[in-house]
Protein backbone atom coordinates (compact mmCIF):
# COMPACT_ATOMS: atom_id res chain seq x y z
CA UNK A 1 0.00 0.00 0.00
CA UNK A 2 2.72 2.24 0.60
CA UNK A 3 4.37 2.35 -2.82
CA UNK A 4 1.15 3.58 -3.98
CA UNK A 5 0.45 6.55 -1.74
CA UNK A 6 0.12 9.83 -3.02
CA UNK A 7 -0.57 12.73 -0.75
CA UNK A 8 -3.52 14.72 -1.15
CA UNK A 9 -4.26 18.76 -0.54
CA UNK A 10 -7.60 19.70 0.95
CA UNK A 11 -10.40 22.64 -0.18
CA UNK A 12 -11.31 25.22 2.05
CA UNK A 13 -14.42 24.83 3.98
CA UNK A 14 -18.03 25.81 3.01
CA UNK A 15 -20.55 26.68 4.96
CA UNK A 16 -23.41 24.13 5.92
CA UNK A 17 -27.17 25.33 4.37
CA UNK A 18 -29.89 24.23 6.24
CA UNK A 19 -31.86 21.38 4.71
CA UNK A 20 -34.96 22.30 2.44
CA UNK A 21 -38.43 21.44 3.15
CA UNK A 22 -39.31 18.67 0.52
CA UNK A 23 -41.62 19.76 -2.14
CA UNK A 24 -43.29 17.28 -4.22
CA UNK A 25 -42.63 17.81 -7.73
CA UNK A 26 -44.80 20.34 -9.90
CA UNK A 27 -45.96 22.14 -6.63
CA UNK A 28 -45.08 24.71 -4.62
CA UNK A 29 -41.65 26.70 -5.74
CA UNK A 30 -40.72 23.40 -7.50
CA UNK A 31 -41.80 23.25 -11.09
CA UNK A 32 -40.14 20.63 -13.51
CA UNK A 33 -41.71 22.56 -16.55
CA UNK A 34 -39.48 25.52 -15.59
CA UNK A 35 -35.96 26.01 -16.86
CA UNK A 36 -33.61 26.05 -13.99
CA UNK A 37 -29.60 26.00 -13.54
CA UNK A 38 -29.73 22.15 -14.18
CA UNK A 39 -31.52 22.22 -17.78
CA UNK A 40 -28.20 22.53 -19.58
CA UNK A 41 -26.47 19.37 -17.88
CA UNK A 42 -29.39 16.97 -17.09
CA UNK A 43 -32.05 15.63 -19.88
CA UNK A 44 -35.86 15.77 -18.81
CA UNK A 45 -37.05 12.03 -18.25
CA UNK A 46 -39.19 10.94 -15.11
CA UNK A 47 -35.56 9.61 -13.10
CA UNK A 48 -33.57 12.36 -14.17
CA UNK A 49 -36.41 14.68 -12.39
CA UNK A 50 -36.86 13.01 -9.83
CA UNK A 51 -33.13 13.26 -9.08
CA UNK A 52 -33.33 16.77 -9.85
CA UNK A 53 -35.87 17.07 -6.76
CA UNK A 54 -33.39 14.82 -4.31
CA UNK A 55 -31.08 17.90 -5.01
CA UNK A 56 -33.07 20.49 -4.85
CA UNK A 57 -34.24 19.30 -1.53
CA UNK A 58 -30.93 18.06 0.38
CA UNK A 59 -28.40 20.28 1.10
CA UNK A 60 -25.53 19.40 -1.80
CA UNK A 61 -22.64 20.92 0.10
CA UNK A 62 -22.23 20.10 3.66
CA UNK A 63 -19.70 21.57 6.06
CA UNK A 64 -17.93 18.28 6.31
CA UNK A 65 -17.35 17.48 2.58
CA UNK A 66 -14.71 20.47 2.72
CA UNK A 67 -12.48 17.98 3.84
CA UNK A 68 -12.34 16.55 0.28
CA UNK A 69 -10.12 18.63 -2.72
CA UNK A 70 -13.76 18.39 -4.58
CA UNK A 71 -17.43 17.59 -3.68
CA UNK A 72 -18.84 14.47 -5.74
CA UNK A 73 -22.32 14.91 -4.66
CA UNK A 74 -24.09 16.37 -7.32
CA UNK A 75 -22.20 14.08 -9.25
CA UNK A 76 -23.70 11.22 -7.37
CA UNK A 77 -26.87 12.13 -7.68
CA UNK A 78 -27.36 12.99 -10.91
CA UNK A 79 -25.00 10.93 -13.18
CA UNK A 80 -24.87 7.66 -11.60
CA UNK A 81 -26.82 4.57 -11.42
CA UNK A 82 -30.21 4.70 -9.22
CA UNK A 83 -28.47 2.65 -6.91
CA UNK A 84 -26.02 5.34 -5.88
CA UNK A 85 -29.22 7.75 -5.79
CA UNK A 86 -30.74 5.89 -3.10
CA UNK A 87 -27.48 4.74 -1.41
CA UNK A 88 -26.47 8.41 -1.34
CA UNK A 89 -29.62 8.90 0.98
CA UNK A 90 -29.56 6.18 2.61
CA UNK A 91 -26.37 5.67 3.62
CA UNK A 92 -24.73 9.07 3.61
CA UNK A 93 -28.14 11.55 4.26
CA UNK A 94 -29.51 8.54 6.46
CA UNK A 95 -32.65 8.83 4.99
CA UNK A 96 -35.18 5.92 5.54
CA UNK A 97 -38.44 4.62 4.81
CA UNK A 98 -41.09 6.24 4.26
CA UNK A 99 -38.98 9.85 3.73
CA UNK A 100 -40.28 11.08 0.64
CA UNK A 101 -36.96 11.45 -0.77
CA UNK A 102 -36.11 8.15 0.06
CA UNK A 103 -38.85 6.78 -1.61
CA UNK A 104 -38.68 8.62 -5.05
CA UNK A 105 -34.86 6.58 -5.00
CA UNK A 106 -36.25 3.50 -4.20
CA UNK A 107 -38.89 3.77 -6.73
CA UNK A 108 -36.39 4.04 -9.74
CA UNK A 109 -34.44 1.32 -8.06
CA UNK A 110 -37.03 -0.58 -7.81
CA UNK A 111 -37.69 -0.72 -11.23
CA UNK A 112 -34.50 -1.26 -12.38
CA UNK A 113 -34.66 -4.49 -14.67
CA UNK A 114 -31.31 -6.07 -13.56
CA UNK A 115 -32.99 -6.34 -10.01
CA UNK A 116 -36.43 -7.56 -11.46
CA UNK A 117 -34.29 -10.26 -13.13
CA UNK A 118 -31.89 -11.25 -10.57
CA UNK A 119 -35.47 -11.67 -8.05
CA UNK A 120 -37.34 -13.93 -10.63
CA UNK A 121 -34.54 -16.03 -11.63
CA UNK A 122 -32.96 -17.01 -8.10
CA UNK A 123 -29.80 -18.71 -7.54
CA UNK A 124 -27.70 -20.24 -10.68
CA UNK A 125 -28.76 -23.89 -10.91
CA UNK A 126 -25.79 -26.09 -10.11
CA UNK A 127 -24.14 -29.66 -11.14
CA UNK A 128 -24.97 -32.35 -8.36
CA UNK A 129 -21.71 -33.70 -6.83
CA UNK A 130 -21.35 -37.20 -4.95
CA UNK A 131 -20.52 -35.49 -1.92
CA UNK A 132 -24.05 -34.04 -0.02
CA UNK A 133 -22.06 -31.89 2.14
CA UNK A 134 -20.38 -29.98 -1.23
CA UNK A 135 -23.29 -29.93 -2.62
CA UNK A 136 -25.10 -27.65 0.42
CA UNK A 137 -22.11 -25.62 0.88
CA UNK A 138 -22.20 -25.16 -3.17
CA UNK A 139 -25.68 -24.74 -3.07
CA UNK A 140 -25.61 -22.11 -0.12
CA UNK A 141 -22.76 -19.91 -1.85
CA UNK A 142 -24.67 -19.88 -4.94
CA UNK A 143 -27.52 -18.16 -2.69
CA UNK A 144 -25.31 -16.29 -0.75
CA UNK A 145 -24.11 -14.65 -3.76
CA UNK A 146 -27.70 -14.27 -5.31
CA UNK A 147 -28.59 -12.27 -1.60
CA UNK A 148 -25.10 -10.01 -2.18
CA UNK A 149 -26.63 -9.03 -5.78
CA UNK A 150 -30.02 -8.36 -4.74
CA UNK A 151 -28.74 -5.94 -1.81
CA UNK A 152 -25.72 -4.68 -4.28
CA UNK A 153 -28.84 -3.06 -6.22
CA UNK A 154 -31.40 -2.09 -3.51
CA UNK A 155 -33.28 -4.43 -2.60
CA UNK A 156 -34.53 -5.65 0.78
CA UNK A 157 -37.15 -7.47 2.59
CA UNK A 158 -39.80 -5.35 1.98
CA UNK A 159 -40.02 -7.02 -2.10
CA UNK A 160 -42.54 -10.22 -1.51
CA UNK A 161 -40.10 -12.29 -3.59
CA UNK A 162 -36.51 -11.01 -1.86
CA UNK A 163 -38.46 -12.36 1.35
CA UNK A 164 -39.28 -15.90 -0.15
CA UNK A 165 -35.52 -15.83 -1.15
CA UNK A 166 -34.41 -15.09 2.66
CA UNK A 167 -36.88 -17.92 3.98
CA UNK A 168 -34.81 -20.14 1.36
CA UNK A 169 -31.49 -18.84 2.24
CA UNK A 170 -31.93 -19.23 6.59
CA UNK A 171 -32.87 -23.04 5.82
CA UNK A 172 -29.31 -23.29 5.49
CA UNK A 173 -28.35 -22.33 8.99
CA UNK A 174 -27.71 -24.74 12.00
CA UNK A 175 -29.52 -25.21 14.96
CA UNK A 176 -26.56 -23.62 16.70
CA UNK A 177 -26.70 -20.60 14.63
CA UNK A 178 -23.78 -22.03 12.18
CA UNK A 179 -24.06 -21.34 8.44
CA UNK A 180 -21.99 -23.26 5.79
CA UNK A 181 -18.56 -23.40 4.89
CA UNK A 182 -15.79 -20.92 6.47
CA UNK A 183 -15.90 -18.34 9.46
CA UNK A 184 -16.02 -15.47 6.84
CA UNK A 185 -18.86 -17.14 4.85
CA UNK A 186 -20.71 -18.00 8.35
CA UNK A 187 -20.49 -13.97 8.84
CA UNK A 188 -21.00 -12.72 4.91
CA UNK A 189 -24.57 -14.56 5.57
CA UNK A 190 -25.38 -12.52 8.57
CA UNK A 191 -24.37 -9.09 7.54
CA UNK A 192 -25.95 -9.57 4.24
CA UNK A 193 -29.38 -10.57 6.09
CA UNK A 194 -28.86 -7.01 7.69
CA UNK A 195 -28.61 -5.13 4.85
CA UNK A 196 -31.85 -6.49 3.41
CA UNK A 197 -33.09 -5.71 6.49
CA UNK A 198 -33.23 -8.44 8.92
CA UNK A 199 -32.97 -7.01 12.35
CA UNK A 200 -34.33 -7.72 16.05
CA UNK A 201 -34.05 -11.54 14.84
CA UNK A 202 -33.11 -14.42 17.25
CA UNK A 203 -31.59 -16.52 14.38
CA UNK A 204 -29.24 -13.34 13.67
CA UNK A 205 -28.54 -13.30 17.44
CA UNK A 206 -27.38 -17.10 17.08
CA UNK A 207 -25.47 -16.72 14.55
CA UNK A 208 -23.38 -13.80 16.08
CA UNK A 209 -23.12 -15.42 19.44
CA UNK A 210 -21.81 -19.06 17.46
CA UNK A 211 -19.06 -17.13 15.60
CA UNK A 212 -17.54 -14.93 18.88
CA UNK A 213 -17.13 -17.83 20.87
CA UNK A 214 -14.44 -19.15 18.21
CA UNK A 215 -12.44 -16.01 18.76
CA UNK A 216 -8.67 -16.57 19.39
CA UNK A 217 -6.30 -14.80 22.08
CA UNK A 218 -4.88 -12.23 19.54
CA UNK A 219 -8.71 -10.73 19.04
CA UNK A 220 -9.10 -12.25 15.45
CA UNK A 221 -10.15 -15.86 14.03
CA UNK A 222 -8.90 -18.20 11.53
CA UNK A 223 -10.91 -21.36 10.10
CA UNK A 224 -8.63 -24.33 10.04
CA UNK A 225 -9.39 -24.31 6.21
CA UNK A 226 -7.26 -21.38 5.60
CA UNK A 227 -4.51 -22.33 7.19
CA UNK A 228 -1.30 -22.31 4.42
CA UNK A 229 -0.06 -25.80 3.74
CA UNK A 230 2.55 -27.03 6.31
CA UNK A 231 1.70 -24.65 9.10
CA UNK A 232 -0.14 -24.90 11.99
CA UNK A 233 -2.99 -23.07 13.13
CA UNK A 234 -1.45 -23.18 16.69
CA UNK A 235 1.60 -21.21 15.37
CA UNK A 236 0.11 -18.01 12.87
CA UNK A 237 -1.87 -15.37 13.91
CA UNK A 238 -5.04 -14.79 12.78
CA UNK A 239 -6.55 -14.08 9.60
CA UNK A 240 -6.96 -10.19 8.41
CA UNK A 241 -9.82 -10.04 6.49
CA UNK A 242 -11.80 -12.81 8.32
CA UNK A 243 -11.82 -10.63 11.50
CA UNK A 244 -12.48 -7.82 9.08
CA UNK A 245 -15.71 -9.60 8.17
CA UNK A 246 -16.56 -10.65 11.36
CA UNK A 247 -15.76 -7.07 13.18
CA UNK A 248 -17.83 -5.73 10.67
CA UNK A 249 -20.60 -7.77 11.48
CA UNK A 250 -20.12 -6.66 15.11
CA UNK A 251 -20.31 -3.57 14.09
CA UNK A 252 -23.32 -3.52 12.31
CA UNK A 253 -25.41 -4.93 14.69
CA UNK A 254 -27.15 -2.75 17.68
CA UNK A 255 -26.27 -4.89 20.79
CA UNK A 256 -22.40 -5.55 19.63
CA UNK A 257 -20.89 -2.32 18.68
CA UNK A 258 -19.52 -1.59 22.44
CA UNK A 259 -18.47 -5.53 22.80
CA UNK A 260 -15.24 -6.34 24.22
CA UNK A 261 -15.23 -8.95 20.85
CA UNK A 262 -15.28 -6.09 18.77
CA UNK A 263 -12.51 -3.67 21.10
CA UNK A 264 -10.35 -6.69 20.88
CA UNK A 265 -10.83 -7.80 17.11
CA UNK A 266 -10.27 -3.73 16.05
CA UNK A 267 -6.86 -3.53 18.49
CA UNK A 268 -5.70 -6.76 15.98
CA UNK A 269 -6.46 -4.81 12.62
CA UNK A 270 -4.73 -1.91 13.76
CA UNK A 271 -1.99 -3.61 15.04
CA UNK A 272 -2.02 -5.81 11.56
CA UNK A 273 -2.46 -2.32 9.33
CA UNK A 274 -0.47 -2.89 6.07
CA UNK A 275 0.49 -5.76 7.03
CA UNK A 276 0.86 -9.22 4.47
CA UNK A 277 -2.09 -11.64 5.71
CA UNK A 278 -1.00 -15.19 6.37
CA UNK A 279 -3.78 -17.30 5.76
CA UNK A 280 -4.84 -18.30 2.30
CA UNK A 281 -7.62 -15.65 2.60
CA UNK A 282 -6.44 -12.46 0.42
CA UNK A 283 -2.92 -13.01 1.00
CA UNK A 284 -2.35 -10.39 -2.02
CA UNK A 285 0.06 -7.43 -0.53
CA UNK A 286 -2.21 -5.10 -2.23
CA UNK A 287 -5.49 -6.00 -0.25
CA UNK A 288 -5.48 -3.10 1.71
CA UNK A 289 -5.82 -1.52 -1.90
CA UNK A 290 -8.93 -3.10 -3.19
CA UNK A 291 -11.90 -0.89 -2.10
CA UNK A 292 -14.65 -2.59 -4.25
CA UNK A 293 -16.34 -5.61 -2.76
CA UNK A 294 -17.80 -7.67 -5.22
CA UNK A 295 -20.02 -10.81 -5.01
CA UNK A 296 -17.31 -12.63 -6.94
CA UNK A 297 -15.63 -15.22 -4.62
CA UNK A 298 -13.12 -14.12 -2.20
CA UNK A 299 -13.62 -10.45 -3.79
CA UNK A 300 -17.26 -10.74 -1.26
CA UNK A 301 -14.28 -10.12 1.48
CA UNK A 302 -12.71 -7.66 0.53
CA UNK A 303 -12.96 -3.69 1.09
CA UNK A 304 -9.24 -3.31 2.30
CA UNK A 305 -8.60 0.03 3.99
CA UNK A 306 -11.76 1.45 3.34
CA UNK A 307 -13.80 -1.36 5.18
CA UNK A 308 -11.29 -1.53 8.28
CA UNK A 309 -12.10 2.17 8.77
CA UNK A 310 -16.08 1.76 8.26
CA UNK A 311 -15.36 -1.17 10.91
CA UNK A 312 -12.90 1.43 13.27
CA UNK A 313 -15.71 4.34 13.08
CA UNK A 314 -18.75 2.52 14.04
CA UNK A 315 -16.67 0.96 17.15
CA UNK A 316 -15.74 4.69 17.83
CA UNK A 317 -12.77 5.32 16.76
CA UNK A 318 -11.75 8.90 15.60
CA UNK A 319 -8.66 10.79 14.40
CA UNK A 320 -8.00 11.35 17.86
CA UNK A 321 -6.54 7.65 17.75
CA UNK A 322 -2.96 8.19 15.87
CA UNK A 323 -3.32 4.98 14.14
CA UNK A 324 -6.69 5.65 12.74
CA UNK A 325 -5.93 9.16 11.83
CA UNK A 326 -2.90 8.32 9.80
CA UNK A 327 -5.10 5.34 7.50
CA UNK A 328 -7.92 8.00 7.26
CA UNK A 329 -5.78 10.38 6.18
CA UNK A 330 -4.37 7.88 3.89
CA UNK A 331 -7.71 6.90 2.11
CA UNK A 332 -8.54 10.71 1.08
CA UNK A 333 -6.26 11.10 -0.45
CA UNK A 334 -7.14 8.81 -3.20
CA UNK A 335 -9.98 10.60 -3.93
CA UNK A 336 -9.58 10.89 -8.24
CA UNK A 337 -9.55 14.16 -9.99
CA UNK A 338 -12.89 13.97 -10.55
CA UNK A 339 -13.98 13.79 -7.23
CA UNK A 340 -14.79 10.09 -7.15
CA UNK A 341 -13.21 6.95 -5.32
CA UNK A 342 -10.95 4.18 -6.78
CA UNK A 343 -11.85 0.66 -6.63
CA UNK A 344 -8.26 0.22 -6.02
CA UNK A 345 -5.59 2.29 -4.81
CA UNK A 346 -3.08 2.94 -7.14
CA UNK A 347 -0.89 4.54 -10.27
CA UNK A 348 -3.99 3.78 -12.35
CA UNK A 349 -6.94 4.13 -10.46
CA UNK A 350 -10.41 3.63 -11.72
CA UNK A 351 -13.18 5.00 -9.78
CA UNK A 352 -16.34 3.12 -8.48
CA UNK A 353 -19.65 4.64 -7.50
CA UNK A 354 -20.26 2.00 -4.89
CA UNK A 355 -16.97 2.83 -3.15
CA UNK A 356 -17.83 6.55 -3.47
CA UNK A 357 -20.82 6.58 -1.63
CA UNK A 358 -18.93 4.23 1.25
CA UNK A 359 -15.94 7.04 1.43
CA UNK A 360 -18.85 9.82 1.63
CA UNK A 361 -20.70 7.96 4.67
CA UNK A 362 -17.53 7.22 5.81
CA UNK A 363 -16.43 10.79 6.05
CA UNK A 364 -19.64 12.17 7.26
CA UNK A 365 -19.10 9.80 9.99
CA UNK A 366 -15.73 10.68 10.56
CA UNK A 367 -16.16 14.57 10.48
CA UNK A 368 -19.15 14.51 12.40
CA UNK A 369 -16.98 13.41 15.78
CA UNK A 370 -14.46 16.61 15.46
Amino acid sequence: MADDRRKGSFGKGRSDKPERKFTPRGKGKFDSNKKGRFDSKFPKNPITLDRRTILENINAEPEWVSKLDKNPITHLIMKCSPITTLNMLKDVYRMKHPHPLYALAEKNTFSHLKLKQLISQGAKSLPEQDDENMNRDMRFFSQLQLLHQIDERGGNRHIAKVRYHIVEFMRFQNDDGRFPMYYHHHAHALRILLKLGIQGNRLIDRGINWVIKRQRDDGGWIHRANVPTGKSIDKIPSCIWTTAEIAALLSEKSGFKKSEELHKACEFLLANVEKDNLSTLLPEANAWNQFKITSDSNLMFAGGTLKVLEILVRAGYNPSNPQFKKLYEWFIAQQMDDGLFPMVAGKMPIANEAVSVRAMALIRAVESTR
